[in-house]
């Protein structure tokens, strides 16, 4: 298909819901599981595939183990980021570690919607209109808060 639409490179990630469903210790293994899987599309197939990382927010010790694990040993390219996890929004004081460690590597983040933690628009999916709101609410919050010095 990518050669069908002469994409010269595709780059992985795992996009809304993410990997976290409640559980910290479930959320750190789904996001192992889908870094590694993805790290080995790329291992075979390097010239055509790159990899933005998961990461198991809202629980920031994992994402910061899931980003060592990323970029020292997977050598991922980035990480995705969902807008909010569970209302938590990117720019959250509580995401300073986080934002910090990315800063500190100098990572590429590629920001994604998610649904706001708010009822949805009846009769409409949240593509159509929630993911507008949250992503801009995202960055607001990211403007407003900035980045947590080093």
């Amino acid at each position: 298909m990518i050669d069908e639409h002469a994409i010269a490179t595709g780059v992985l990630s795992l996009s809304a819901p993410g990997t976290h469903f409640g559980d910290d210790a479930a959320a750190r293994r789904l996001a192992l599981r889908v870094n590694e899987a993805g790290a080995e599309v790329v291992k075979d197939r390097p010239d055509r595939f790159g990899l933005f990382a998961s990461v198991p927010l809202p629980d920031v010790d994992g994402a910061l183990d899931a980003i060592a694990h990323a970029f020292d040993l997977l050598r991922a390219d980035g990480v995705i980021l969902l807008t909010n996890y569970r209302g938590v929004y990117l720019g959250a004081p509580e995401l300073d570690p986080v934002f910090g460690e990315l800063d500190r590597r100098g990572a590429l983040v590629l920001v994604h919607p998610a649904e706001p933690p708010a009822p949805v628009v009846p009769g409409l999916a949240p593509p159509v209109v929630d993911f507008l709101l949250d992503t801009t609410r995202a960055a607001v919050n990211l403007v407003l808060h900035g980045v947590p010095s080093r």
